[in-house]
């Protein structure tokens, strides 16, 4: 966000006198037009002060119209350096993004620091028919709080169809998270909503069971546990383990996707 000064307690007093003034002069002028006393018009000492307030109203006409000209091009400019649409085809972030494309962005006038991309039509984009990319950025700024650089945290991706993410089935209508190289290209799976033919120990996931991948329960010893899967089932979504049906819940996976822990809801 750019900070914006506020105008002085001078400033807003000087355009609260001119309105005053502008309001005095646009009532007395009614009241000249449509008055029924004709000496309002005779009195010679009042032409200069209706002249002088008429001329404050004028002012302030003109202000309010130049200030208003002022915001919108403020807003043009704050939507060109944060908001541009691609004129040609480019690489940013480690994705080959086509014309059109409509980015946010985290620095003004930085394509590269991009949070948001919305695609003209689907891309290819780590293994996702992707309309819209978004990323969560990480800015570093130098000791004059400066921006000296930003780091992706991981990608988001939302498309069409469905994705093949390290053996599992994805609906890519929903967001597939893939974690990203320093230079924001996709690196690796990390979770995503299952689509319809994933399978457990033979056992079909119901589809909308969220798939996460880990690195295996950390414990206060430091080890790890064998689990390299986290599967949160739909609320209602019920599957068929050996000890029985678990309908919501999670269950735990390891590298072989065997179950080796079941967390009822």
């Amino acid at each position: 966000m750019i900070p914006i000064g506020l105008p002085s307690y001078e400033f807003l007093l000087i355009r609260l006198a001119y309105l005053a003034a502008t309001l005095i002069w646009v009532a007395w002028a009614l009241r000249l037009a449509f008055g029924e006393r004709a000496e309002w018009r005779l009195r010679t000492w009042r032409g200069p002060i209706f002249f002088l307030l008429g001329g404050s109203a004028f002012y302030s006409t003109w202000s309010v119209y130049d200030l208003n000209r002022e915001l919108k091009a403020h807003v043009a400019q704050q939507q060109a350096d944060y908001h541009p649409v691609l004129d040609r085809r480019q690489r940013l972030g480690g994705i080959d993004m086509p014309l059109g494309t409509k980015l946010n962005l985290a620095v003004a006038r930085e394509l590269g620091s991009f949070q948001r991309a919305e695609f003209p039509h689907s891309i290819s984009v780590g293994g996702v028919n992707a309309l819209l990319a978004e990323r969560y950025l990480s800015i570093h700024t130098d000791d004059a709080y400066q921006t000296a650089g930003y780091t992706p945290q991981n990608l988001r991706l939302t498309g069409v169809g469905i994705s093949m993410q390290a053996g599992w089935i994805c609906d890519a209508s929903e967001v597939i998270v893939l974690e990203t190289h320093p230079d924001g290209a996709p690196k690796a799976f990390q979770s995503c909503s299952a689509a319809g033919g994933n399978l457990i120990e033979g056992k079909a996931l119901p589809n909308g069971a969220e798939i996460i991948a880990s690195e295996g329960s950390l414990f206060l010893d430091g080890r790890r546990g064998l689990d390299r899967w986290l599967i949160h089932l739909p609320k209602e979504g019920a599957l068929q383990l050996k000890g029985g049906e678990q309908i919501g819940g999670a269950i735990l996976l390891d590298g072989d996707r065997k179950v080796i822990k079941s967390i009822p809801q």
